[in-house]
């Protein structure tokens, strides 16, 4: 390729903010369960990783419908998420926005694009997500804003700007707020001692205590003796669950994400969540936090799993049904997520961008989360996650950190 040409390459920044998206961990789209599993797993590695894997899957289906039919990109777009585009679309987003009491969960894509983008593209992107079509602004204060709106807040800013080569800007974004269906009473949280895997030395956490409820719980074996303990805390009317997995003391988080990373991670998941029954539990215990997550390039973790043509510059005529522009190709994808847990329940929210250049009776049992822990929040119906997080370091909302290190030393020693 003469060097002109390549430095000529024009930018096609595809970018999804999703603020509570959802995968399909059942039979309906078991595909796109595996590639979001796979994907929380190997992100995963890294202590305190919070992720919408829909949101990530969205933004990629989006960029896989402007790929070129019948090319060895759009095969390895398949190959990744597990299927063509158009047949996955359902499965990675919300049924719809949720009026269900104590749940708010909304939806909403934009696209903000160049002239030189198709009208086909335009259309389809309409059709499919619904998505309001907007011209690619000069700077990226107006995306900003659409994003600070339809997430509420929770994320303002995703970009600094937008370079003069960008071709569009593909925005999806949803919000979940959710109420526990059995609260926490605020007077009924303590500090605690946490055991945090960074340093072995225990930390002082505001630990929530619910007493006497009776919860969905289970006991899953991950082989070689080790196991994980999963509950599950409702929200609203119990459609939307969060889903805890905690393991047994000795067990790393590691060696629980190598299962869901290894062939068959949707069965292994699935396997774990059919372990669950109703129990009364005497005493649960889970950290008050809050986590921000980002922003983080997942171009690596991507070339890895298998889609490597996309971000080549060398390749042309990867995006034709996008744009007759022969130049397009993905730079980079990044991701930016936050959860806020506290006694009233949780608030998510999750950014993805993908920048293109050019039964017996049985005994109470009590459910501590004292070390680091998985935390997924899933729709119980179809079985979809909603948000995948790795906790290892909880921190307490602004207001309640300065007091906990105070009290720190004291507790230790006390407790210890």
């Amino acid at each position: 390729m003469p060097r002109s040409l390549h430095r000529r390459r024009q930018v096609f920044m595809l970018t999804l903010i999703l603020s509570a998206s959802v995968i399909a961990a059942h039979s309906s789209a078991p595909s796109l369960a595996s590639f979001s599993l796979r994907l929380f797993s190997r992100l995963a590695h890294e202590p305190d990783t919070f992720i919408s894997p829909p949101s990530i899957a969205t933004a990629l289906l989006l960029a896989a419908l402007g790929a070129t039919p019948d090319s060895r990109t759009t095969r390895q777009f398949e190959i990744v998420l597990g299927g063509p585009a158009h047949t996955l679309i359902k499965s990675a987003l919300p049924d719809a926005a949720s009026n269900e009491s104590g749940v708010t969960l909304q939806l909403a894509n934009s696209a903000w694009v160049h002239s030189s983008i198709s009208p086909a593209y335009r259309m389809l992107v309409e059709n499919a997500l619904s998505a309001s079509v907007f011209p690619l602004p000069a700077t990226a204060s107006p995306v900003n804003t659409w994003v600070d709106n339809a997430t509420q807040g929770e994320i303002s800013k995703l970009f600094d700007s937008i370079s003069a080569d960008t071709r569009a800007l593909l925005v999806s974004a949803v919000f979940f707020n959710g109420r526990w269906n059995s609260r926490f009473d605020p007077a009924d949280t303590m500090d605690a001692l946490f055991t945090t895997n960074s340093s072995g030395i225990p930390a002082v956490v505001r630990m929530m205590t619910l007493r006497n409820g009776r919860f969905s719980v289970g006991r899953a074996s991950i082989g070689l003796g080790r196991w994980v303990n999963l509950i599950d805390l409702p929200y609203g009317d119990e459609t939307y669950t969060a889903t805890v997995v905690l393991p047994d003391e000795g067990t790393p988080l590691g060696d629980v994400l190598k299962r869901l990373r290894e062939d068959g991670a949707v069965e292994t998941w699935n396997a774990w969540l059919s372990r669950m029954s109703m129990r009364q539990v005497s005493l649960l215990q889970l950290p008050r936090f809050r986590l921000e997550y980002g922003t983080k390039s997942l171009k690596g973790v991507l070339q890895d799993m298998g889609l490597k043509d996309a971000f080549n510059s060398s390749i042309l005529n990867q995006f034709l049904a996008m744009s007759r522009d022969p130049r397009l190709y993905i730079s980079d994808v990044v991701h930016k997520a936050t959860v806020d847990v506290t006694e009233e329940g949780t608030k998510a929210s999750a950014a993805t961008g993908v920048i293109i250049m050019t039964r017996s009776a049985r005994p109470k049992i009590s459910f501590i989360v004292d070390r680091p822990f998985l935390f997924f929040i899933r729709d119980r119906r179809t079985g979809r996650i909603l948000f995948a997080g790795r906790i290892d370091n909880p921190k307490s909302p602004a207001g309640s950190e300065e007091t906990a290190v105070k009290r720190q030393g004291s507790l230790v020693s006390s407790l210890l």
